[in-house]
């Protein structure tokens, strides 16, 4: 989710929000309510009179006015990064501290609805009559708004601005850890779904490769009987043919043909000379 999209119902506990509104403006005397961008409320308001809510919001001319003073100075408090203090279309004194996360604006916290100076009842008159309630009923509700020291306005707006800033990044955290947490759920639910995908696969696989084990041995033996031929009944007292298959002779029980033995050198010499006799020492061979 973009930053820029942000709600205050997302990074606030709307619960504790309202008692510290409750409690807050109940402590200074003053009205308060948390409004979003377009200035519309999302906490009950606190203590709000009769002036604002019976009859100058309680018109429809009356409240569109509210709501665009409320929007207009809650965008101006966070252009200048501090509280506003300023007079309503109606005349109250009311302030607005914005609630700012990452620099941007995502809300304001409105109060006020205090005079610091009499009444003045003509004014009140003629606003009245432009948003077409009956001036009488209220000017008598204006009566019965309260009047306080306009440094006392200051510094409530000034408080409510820090609170507003430091719940605001409390807030801002807590949401983004749910959103952390929620993507790493996610990728734990994904890496889940693909291992058992990966472990629904190696068992295919498994089954797989078993059956074409058994096919390739159906087929193997299926091939060896075929290749073998039947034997034929032989005829009673004749000799089996010798085959190619019968065991050889060994070396030992062949013949080795004979060699004629070559004559040695004195056979050899012996046969070529004349005589066979050794000569006596001082004769001369005879010559035949």
């Amino acid at each position: 989710m973009a930053e820029q999209e942000i709600r205050l119902q997302d990074i606030f506990d709307m619960d504790f929000i309202q008692k510290f509104q409750d409690d807050f403006a109940r402590a200074v005397g003053m009205t308060a309510v948390t409004v979003d961008l377009d200035g519309t409320p999302v906490t009950h308001p606190t203590d709000w009179t009769d002036f604002c809510m019976k009859y100058t919001r309680g018109c429809p001319k009356g409240k569109a006015r509210c709501e665009k003073c409320d929007a207009d100075n809650g965008a101006k408090a966070a252009r200048e990064g501090r509280p506003q203090v300023y007079e309503c279309h109606a005349g109250l004194m009311d302030f607005a501290a914005p609630i700012m996360l990452n620099g941007k604006q995502v809300g304001s916290i409105l109060g006020g609805q205090v005079l610091t100076q009499p009444l003045d009842e003509e004014k009140y008159r003629r606003v009245a009559q432009e948003i077409g309630v009956d001036p009488d009923e209220y000017i008598a509700a204006a009566r019965k708004i309260q009047v306080v020291d306009r440094t006392r306005l200051d510094h409530a707006a000034q408080t409510l601005y820090l609170f507003a800033g430091a719940f605001s990044k409390m807030g801002y955290y807590q949401h983004r850890l749910r959103q952390m947490s929620e993507s790493i759920n996610d990728t734990t639910m994904h890496v889940s779904a693909a291992m058992q995908e990966l472990a629904a696969s190696a068992h295919d696989v498994d089954s797989n490769q078993k059956a074409l084990n058994t096919e390739i041995k159906t087929v193997s033996e299926v091939a060896g009987k075929t290749s073998t031929p039947p034997s034929r009944p032989r005829a009673p007292g004749r000799q089996a043919p010798a085959s190619a298959s019968s065991p050889r002779r060994s070396a030992s029980s062949r013949r080795t043909p004979r060699v004629p033995l070559r004559k040695s050198r004195i056979s050899r010499a012996r046969s070529a000379t004349p005589w066979t006799r050794p000569l006596r020492k001082g004769r001369t061979p005879r010559r035949s």
